[in-house]
């Protein structure tokens, strides 16, 4: 089975790709080694030059070391790992920083897309009625006032 590779382009996130997909990506100019990228699942987003197999100065690395996070084999050169967002030398760039969830821990933490559960759907038809429908009874009430079409006011 093929990993998973999302990477992030001005500001947006594009994806899913696989390592052949960003090879092509990467031959075509279309991405750079300063692209960042991250796996379905993970938690840091890290330049692409840290891929193995994408750019050529990943391909040289042959140096690997085992997570202390996760266990998994990433580049000696990755300042975090791409897999659980564990650092690896010193602290994360401020922009690449993440928030823990207050629930569990977890680095792990993105943004949501939408409206999540039944609650926050009613309150966002809660507050579009509690807006839309005082804004009609205005506009249907000032239809009916009468103004001067000469300075536009209200008689």
């Amino acid at each position: 089975m093929d990993k998973i590779y999302y990477i992030d382009r001005s500001g947006q996130t594009e994806g899913p790709f696989n390592l052949e997909e960003l090879r092509g990506l990467y031959a075509t100019r279309a991405i750079n080694e300063k692209t960042v990228w991250t796996m379905e699942g993970g938690a840091a987003w890290v330049p692409l030059s840290e891929l193995p197999g994408v750019c050529p100065s990943a391909l040289e690395d042959k140096e690997l070391t085992k997570c202390k996070g996760c266990g998994r084999d990433i580049s000696t050169k990755a300042s975090s790992c791409p897999h659980c967002g564990c650092l690896l030398h010193g602290t994360l760039p401020q922009h690449q920083e993440r928030m823990a969830c207050p629930h569990c821990g977890s680095h792990a933490v993105g943004k949501v897309r939408g409206l999540q559960g039944i609650g926050e759907v009613f309150l966002c038809i809660v507050l579009f009625f509690l807006f839309l429908v005082p804004g009609l009874i205005y506009y249907i009430y000032m239809e009916s006032v009468p103004y001067c079409s000469g300075c536009g006011r209200r008689v």
